[in-house]
């Protein structure tokens, strides 16, 4: 009678958390629609001006190439991380999802070296076409890091949970953890395509 009993408060529970947390991705998905029509609103504005003015289109290095390829595979990582942990695979968990930050961080960093490069190769704030590139892709680095820096906060607080089965156990039943990584496997998977359209959006121009 008390196991029953425990497994309905288990069920209000968890029926609880995913409602709550259905409310957070709408909310999510919101802000998605905000920072869509953000990245939309300025590549207009730059193609406009762009074709107006006839601006020298923006000339990438290979490491924005190399970043992007970079963000992708920290997608996969992401995913990887989400099947283990529906598997309970704590150390295949841990690997992927830090891999995956790890990734990230290196994106960051390598887009503002990119950036630094390009602009001692002569694309400064003087031409209309960098200074639109510049602001894009620091607006979407701020993005990344929000991302990042909310995840990591999320894992040193259950880091010392995923040190062994017995502990871990916990967490991959928690409904709170499965919400929070299926809400910044959205978030992550959104950022990767928001960059594949600004990648593209300036090759077509170019």
């Amino acid at each position: 009678m008390e196991t029953q009993k425990q497994r309905i408060e288990l069920k209000k529970y968890e029926d609880s958390v995913h409602k709550r947390f259905r409310n957070y991705k709408w909310v999510l998905c919101g802000i998605f629609a905000g920072v869509s029509l953000l990245f939309l609103v300025l590549t207009l504005s730059y193609y406009i001006s762009h074709d107006k003015q006839h601006q020298v289109s923006i000339r990438f290095t290979p490491l924005t190439y190399i970043n992007t390829f970079t963000l992708l595979f920290s997608s996969i990582l992401i995913e990887l991380a989400h099947k283990q942990f529906f598997k309970n695979n704590y150390r295949q968990y841990k690997r992927f999802i830090s891999g995956s930050i790890a990734l990230g961080i290196l994106f960051i960093a390598s887009q503002i070296i990119s950036c630094v490069m390009m602009y001692v190769d002569g694309q400064t704030f003087s031409y209309n076409s960098a200074s639109y590139y510049y602001i894009i892709a620091g607006i979407h680095n701020f993005f990344i890091s929000l991302g990042l820096i909310t995840w990591c906060i999320h894992l040193v607080k259950h880091w010392n949970i995923l040190s062994n089965y017995a502990t871990s156990f916990v967490y991959f039943t928690d409904s709170i953890a499965k919400s929070k990584l299926n809400l910044f496997t959205f978030y992550w998977h959104f950022l990767g395509i928001i960059w594949l359209y600004l990648l593209l959006f300036f090759l077509a121009i170019k």
